[in-house]
């Protein structure tokens, strides 16, 4: 739950909840139950797009299109939100941005410029190394120099932004992605699979490398099942051949990806978003990344 102590009231606030990845709207969603809950805050939600072919159940309130100029996604993303008519901050009083994608840092820069307050959620997190990982490291460093209302994680995300000495109020809230899962926490078991997951930007040079010693691993261990739900970006898609004794899925809605998580053995992954699901759900985890 939040607590946002404002001037505003929050019977006056009128919400842009911006999203364009899956793990987006699935840490946004919590928040966005509870504002439908109570019913005090009016709120819009908008689609950036980023991830077209991963989120296809949102029910935004505007989409936009990403239109590619040929030279750079990243380029592409951020001039695409920044382009987008002024009508979608009409009556808005904050603009809701969550963690550290490209379209965050869209959105963040077009409400800073339009002098409209920005809320982050999952602020402060730090790996002081621009390229580990890459981009969120800069995107969440800048959204956070532009940020009136930082909602922290954990104390440590708080200490991070005030040794930086970033404006605005600062609150630790937890983690709104355990709020999805804790009603799992008595489901858990360890039966004999491996979940895999890789994608991650820095990572596409390597992934040959990757899929190489995970298919030995799978070929030398018959007795167990790993599951690899793909990610549809072409630099992983070109290196499924390798796995030839790994399960490989299309990607999966949240809910199988969790019904997955809570009877694997392990984890394998990339992914900032399953690190923290599967330690909540007591499952150890191989992390491939510096």
């Amino acid at each position: 739950y939040f607590h946002i102590e404002y001037k505003l009231s929050v019977s006056l606030m009128h919400l842009l909840i911006c999203y364009g990845t899956r793990p987006e709207l699935i840490k946004l969603m919590p928040l966005i139950n509870l504002i439908k809950e109570t019913g005090l805050i009016k709120y819009k939600l908008v689609f950036s797009g980023q991830h077209s072919d991963l989120v296809k159940e949102e029910k935004a309130d505007h989409i936009i299109q990403i239109h590619d100029n040929g030279s750079n996604r990243l380029d592409s993303i951020i001039t695409s939100i920044m382009s987008q008519s002024s009508d979608i901050y009409n009556d808005i009083t904050h603009v809701l941005v969550q963690g550290d994608t490209t379209t965050s840092l869209g959105f963040a820069l077009s409400a800073y410029n339009r002098k409209i307050p920005i809320i982050h959620l999952e602020a402060g997190l730090r790996t002081y190394d621009l390229e580990q990982p890459y981009p969120e490291e800069g995107n969440r460093q800048l959204i956070s120099r532009l940020t009136n209302i930082h909602l922290c994680p954990t104390e440590n995300n708080k200490q991070n932004l005030l040794n930086e000495k970033c404006n605005g109020s600062i609150y630790v809230v937890g983690n709104t992605v355990l709020d999805n899962i804790k009603k799992y926490k008595h489901c858990i078991t360890y039966e004999n699979i491996v979940l895999v997951t890789l994608h991650r930007r820095e990572n596409h040079r390597i992934i040959d490398k990757y899929f190489t010693e995970i298919e030995e691993l799978a070929r030398s261990n018959p007795g167990i099942k790993f599951i690899l739900p793909i990610h549809p970006n072409p630099n992983v898609q070109k290196h499924k051949h390798i796995l030839k004794h790994v399960n490989i899925m299309d990607p999966l809605t949240h809910s199988d990806l969790i019904d997955i998580l809570i009877k694997c053995l392990f984890i394998i992954t990339d992914s900032g978003g399953l690190q923290e699901e599967g330690s909540f759900l007591e499952k150890k985890i191989i992390i491939c990344r510096e």
